[in-house]
This record gives C-alpha cells, sequence and structure tokens, in this order.
C-alpha cells in the first residue's frame, strides 16, 4: 500500500505542567491511531495509509518545527549512509524539533535527539562528543537540564553554532548506534544490512532500549529453532520482545521504516505486527495525553 496524501498540520496546543513541558507531551501524537479525527490537535497530525487513520513519522514533510532543521541535517547527513528523513524521523518523535525538550527522567534527555547523559563515559552524550547542557542550552532553554523541564523555545532562538551542535552531535550519535547494532547484528547472525528498514529499526532500538537490543535478537534466533529471522517483523512474530514493550518497539519502527531511500510504502516495511504495535502506541498515548480530561 502506496501512501500519497500530505501530512495535514495545523497550528500546535501548547499544554502544560506547572508552566513547563516534557518531551513525551512535545513529541506525542496529538491524535492517536485508536481514537480518529475527532480530538486531532497540534502539528503533528499525519494522513496517510489506512484512509484518514494518523499514523506517526508516516511521510515526509514533518511539522514545520521538525523541517527547519533539513538542510542541517542534510548537510551532516552526507557521507555517512544516513538517510536524511530517518534522521528529521528520529528528531520529529524524540522532540518534535524543540531543542529545548527533555525527558524529564532521572538522567535526562536533551536536544532535539533527545541525547542522555550524564556526561560520563557509556551515554549518549559521551557517544555523541558532547555535553548534556551543550544539547539543553541555557538561555536560550527557560529551565537547566537537571531540572527535567522542557519548553517550546524554536529553532531560531538559538544561534547558529548551537544549531550546528544539536546536529552534529545527533548524527555522530545515529552512527554510534550503527557501531552497536552492527556488532549485535553479526554477534547473533543475523545479515540485516543498511539497505533494509530491518537494520534501521535496530538502530532506533539502540537508542530507545540500548540494555536491551542484544536479548531482542537472541531471543528471535531461540525462538526460531536457532535461525535469526528474516526481518524485523518475523523476529516479532516469533513472540520476541527483548523486555520491552509494544509501544517502544513499535517507536523503532516507525522511525526505521525512514532509514532506506524510499520509505513511502511504510505499511509493507512495517507488516502486521508493526501497525498493531502502532496502534497499541496511539492508546497509549492517548490515554496519557487526554485521560485526565475525559475521566
Amino acid at each position: 500500500m502506496r501512501m500519497r496524501s500530505r501530512p495535514v498540520q495545523r497550528a500546535p496546543r501548547k499544554r502544560s505542567l506547572g508552566g513547563y513541558v516534557s518531551a513525551g507531551q512535545m513529541s506525542r501524537p496529538r491524535c492517536p491511531p485508536l481514537f480518529g479525527g475527532a480530538r486531532c490537535q497540534g502539528d503533528y497530525v499525519r494522513h496517510a495509509a489506512l484512509g484518514d487513520v494518523p499514523i506517526p513519522g508516516s511521510q515526509p514533510p514533518f511539522p514545520d518545527s521538525v523541517e527547519v532543521w533539513r538542510p542541517l541535517i542534510t548537510a551532516q547527513c552526507q557521507g555517512t549512509g544516513i538517510n536524511p528523513d530517518f534522521a528529521l524521523a528520529w528528531v520529529d518523535l524524540e522532540s518534535t524539533g524543540y531543542p529545548c525538550a527533555t525527558g524529564g527522567l532521572s538522567n535526562p534527555e536533551g536536544g532535539i535527539f533527545q541525547l542522555m547523559g550524564p556526561d560520563q563515559a557509556g551515554t549518549n552524550v559521551a557517544a555523541a562528543g558532547t555535553t548534556s547542557e551543550l544539547q539543553h542550552p541555557t538561555p536560550p532553554c527557560k529551565y537547566s537540564v537537571a531540572s527535567g523541564k522542557g519548553d517550546y523555545t524554536p529553532f531560531s532562538a538559538l544561534s547558529s553554532a548551537q544549531q550546528f551542535e544539536q546536529v552534529r552531535a545527533g548524527i555522530q550519535y545515529i552512527q554510534a548506534c550503527m557501531t552497536y547494532a552492527n556488532a549485535h547484528l553479526a554477534a547473533n547472525g543475523y545479515t540485516w544490512d543498511p539497505s533494509t528498514t530491518d537494520y534501521w529499526t535496530i538502530v532506533k532500538y539502540e537508542h530507545i532500549g540500548p540494555g536491551y537490543t542484544n536479548t531482542l535478537l537472541q531471543q528471535g534466533v531461540s525462538l526460531n529453532d536457532g535461525t535469526p529471522p528474516a526481518d524485523f517483523p518475523s523476529l516479532l512474530a516469533t513472540g520476541a520482545t527483548g523486555g520491552v514493550n509494544a509501544a517502544t518497539i513499535a517507536h523503532t519502527q516507525a522511525v526505521g521504516a525512514f532509514g532506506v531511500s524510499d520509505a513511502s510504502d511504510i505499511v509493507s516495511d512495517l507488516g502486521i505486527a508493526g501497525l498493531a504495535g502502532l496502534f497499541i502506541l496511539g492508546g497509549v498515548l492517548w490515554y496519557f495525553a487526554f485521560g485526565d480530561e475525559v475521566a
């Protein structure tokens, strides 16, 4: 099924808690798949396959707050083997392009790629050759990264050097995730390579669940009679989860679908299991976004 319709973009409505917003509030879909168009709002709505059912990251262009980063991202992706749309989809789901987004975790993530600190070996920021403060600069960000609070400071509020560092570090980190993915795939006998969306799904998995990637791949082999599954949907069909939930897996697939140059056929790339995961993700995100409003 090919996706031809263009995404719908609407003016965003900012939602806040205690005067600030978290990356989750900024990056989650405003109109999850399970609940149709009645509650659609924000610049995250995308209409593509399956009629008017919105799917996160379904088709470029992304929201304006993400597309504004395209020239810098495209330039930094040159010679890396990274499809700029893959990096933009990553930014879209992680921060919606707002550099002052934060995950609000014990070690908050910062920047448009949501790189986790602290500034020490083994962390996202270390692999990216940056610091949490550079990824979440204060000012123009209203709160320090350590506070776990984010805001809607736009691209234009950053200096050119700050904009460049956001992108440079993000692309370097994706390259590090590619190195991790190569090692984990090879160690478990998988032959997925950068020409497949399966490979790029694992690359994103290295960010969202780095401690679980090897377990996921090992489970796939074990549950498939000792043979590595042919692709990511087949891996999921074995029942392998790596110990993470369906929403996490759906996140990796939504971004991984953009790893190859032609990602418009996202339904084929995701498969039935992937689409099911996206529907589950939509329900979970709707609950956290609007459950308090309809309770």
